[in-house]
């Protein structure tokens, strides 16, 4: 998902908390799963105070609102299927899966320690030191 510059946080949580709201249609395999994903990430303190997007069923975080720097800042995502969250280690591209759960809150979770391990070993100037990716 990009979201258009100046929107809020708030806004493309929202944005995106609707679009996948129920009711889902039979044809709709992962809208269950994935609503299931973002109510769980949206309660979580550090994931809900960054930037959503979503792409091909993962959702991702990132600090700015820019497009360009969706899925370049070093983070997991969590891909969501029926009944199955799977962490994707960064890059996401790669497809690593690092854990694979049947319960949203514990693919946040993971994803939100590692979200917090990032950006506190960012570098002074607020970009990721080399090392990370």
């Amino acid at each position: 998902m990009n979201s258009a510059a100046g929107r809020s946080r708030n806004e493309v949580w929202v944005e995106l908390l609707d679009s996948h709201r129920p009711p889902h249609s039979k044809d709709d395999w992962a809208s269950p799963s994935m609503w299931l994903l973002l109510q769980a990430a949206v309660a979580d303190p550090l994931l809900s105070s960054l930037y959503p997007w979503k792409g091909m069923n993962t959702l991702g975080v990132c600090t700015s609102d820019s497009w360009r720097d969706f899925g370049t800042e070093g983070f997991p995502g969590i891909a969501a299927g029926p009944g199955v969250y799977s962490v994707i280690a960064y890059p996401v591209a790669e497809g690593l899966v690092v854990l694979e759960t049947d319960d949203p809150a514990v693919a946040v979770d993971v994803m939100a320690r590692e979200v917090h391990s990032r950006l506190v070993g960012r570098t002074t100037d607020g970009r990721p030191p080399e090392s990370v990716g």
